[in-house]
C-alpha cells in the first residue's frame, strides 16, 4: 500500500521533477499528481537555533516569529527537539518559493530523511544521481548537521561541524532511493504531519465576495429596518412611560448600586495592601514609556511566570538595557535573535515583574 502511496504522489525535486519507478529515479514529464516532494539538499538552507525558552507555547511564539520574517521569499519548515535544561533546539528549512510547484502540498527535506539512519559519532556521505556532489551528513548535540561538499573534504566537514566520527556510512547513487523508500515506509504517517507547506492563497476583493448577494441581502435588510424601527419605536414609547411611573424607585437603585461599587473598590483596595504580589496592571508601567518613546508592540502576553512581549525599535538594545534598569522589572533578556527590518530591529523580550517585598527567582 505504501509502495502504491509512495509511486503516484511522491517525487524527488533535484533542478527537476522525478518519480520512483522501483529502485530507480524516473525524470517526470508532468508533475500535477506529486502532492509530497522530497528535496534535494543544494535547494534550501538547513538551520539549529537554541531558544533560551522551553514552555510550548512560547516555543512556539518564538518559531513562527521567525518565520514570519523570511515569508515573503521562502517556505519555512521546522521541527522542534527535545528540550532540555530550560532551553530548546529548533531545526529549520529555508526553501525558496519559486522552484516548488503550485500543486505540491508536502516538502521532506532529504537530510532530515535521511538523519534516520545514522546515530551520533556517524557520517553518513550520500548522492542521489550519478551527476551530484557528495553530501555529508552527521548529527551532534546541536542537531542535524549537513552540507554539500562542493570539492570539500569529509575531515573538514567534520572538523567545521565540531564532531569526532567514529563510523562511516556511505550511500552510493544505486543504493539511495532503496534507502530512502525505507525512510518513508518506517516514518510516512509521521512526516506528513510536520512539513506541510503554508500557501497564502489569492483572496477576491471584498466587493466580488458580497456582489452575489447585494441585492436580496439589501431587501431583507430593508425589511427588517423597517419593522425593527416600528417596534423599537413602541418599545420606547413603553419604557419611557415606565421610567417615568418608577423614577423614585430607580434612583434608590442607582444610589444603591453605586454605594455598592464604592464598597467593593475600598474592600480591593484593603486586600491590596500587605498582599505577596500586585497586580498586573504594572505591566503597562512598565511598557508606557517605551510607547511614547516610539516603540511599536505586536503582541504582550503572560504566561504564569513571565511577560513576554513582540516589538519593533530603532535600537533593539536600548529597549533590553531600560527593562533592565526599570525599577518594576527584573531579569529581562531576549528570547530569539533581533532581526533587522529597514530602519528598526525586530525582537521578544521576556520579563518578570518585580513585585514589592517578594524575590522571584527563575
Amino acid at each position: 500500500m505504501k509502495s502504491r502511496i509512495i509511486n503516484s504522489f511522491v517525487g524527488y525535486f533535484s533542478d527537476r521533477m522525478y518519480s520512483f519507478s522501483g529502485d530507480v529515479l524516473e525524470e517526470k514529464r508532468r508533475d500535477e499528481n506529486i502532492k509530497v516532494v522530497i528535496l534535494a539538499r543544494h535547494h534550501y538552507i538547513e538551520r539549529n537555533v537554541e531558544f533560551p525558552i522551553s514552555l510550548k507555547k512560547d516555543v512556539k511564539a518564538a518559531v513562527a516569529f521567525e518565520a514570519e520574517t523570511l515569508q515573503n521569499e521562502f517556505f519555512v519548515l521546522s521541527k522542534i527537539a527535545k528540550q532540555s535544561e530550560g532551553k530548546t533546539r529548533v531545526t529549520f528549512w529555508q526553501i525558496p518559493k519559486n522552484i516548488m510547484p503550485e500543486g505540491v502540498a508536502v516538502v521532506l527535506p532529504e537530510s532530515y530523511l535521511l538523519s534516520h539512519l545514522i546515530n551520533e559519532q556517524q557520517l553518513l556521505v550520500y548522492k542521489a544521481l550519478a551527476d551530484h556532489q557528495d553530501v555529508y551528513l552527521a548529527l551532534s548535540d546541536k542537531g542535524i548537521q549537513s552540507r554539500v561538499g562542493q570539492g570539500q573534504s569529509k575531515e573538514l566537514f567534520c572538523h567545521a561541524a565540531g564532531i569526532n566520527i567514529k563510523q562511516e556510512l556511505i550511500i552510493k547513487p544505486g543504493e539511495f532511493t532503496r534507502k530512502l523508500r525505507l525512510v518513508l515506509k518506517l516514518a510516512f504517517n509521521h512526516l506528513l504531519s510536520d512539513f506541510w507547506l503554508n500557501r497564502k492563497t489569492e483572496k477576491l476583493s471584498w466587493f466580488e465576495q458580497i456582489k452575489p448577494y447585494v441585492l436580496p441581502v439589501s431587501f431583507f435588510i430593508t425589511l427588517y429596518m423597517v419593522l425593527s424601527s416600528a417596534y423599537l419605536s413602541y418599545q420606547l414609547n413603553s419604557a419611557q412611560e415606565q421610567v417615568e411611573n418608577r423614577k423614585t424607585d430607580i434612583d434608590k437603585v442607582l444610589t444603591v448600586q453605586r454605594e455598592m461599587n464604592e464598597l467593593k473598590d475600598e474592600i480591593e483596595e484593603y486586600q491590596s495592601i500587605g498582599a505577596s504580589k500586585q497586580a498586573l496592571w504594572k505591566i503597562w508601567q512598565i511598557l508606557s514609556p517605551l510607547y511614547k518613546k516610539g516603540v511599536t508592540f505586536h503582541f504582550v502576553r503572560f504566561n504564569g511566570e513571565y511577560i513576554l512581549f513582540r516589538a519593533s525599535a530603532d535600537s533593539a538594545s536600548s529597549v533590553l538595557e531600560y527593562m533592565l534598569q526599570s525599577p518594576h522589572s527584573e531579569q529581562a533578556e531576549f528570547t530569539t535573535a533581533v532581526r533587522k527590518k529597514g530602519d528598526e530591529e525586530s525582537f521578544i523580550i521576556r520579563f518578570k515583574l518585580k513585585y514589592e517585598g517578594v524575590t522571584n527567582e527563575a
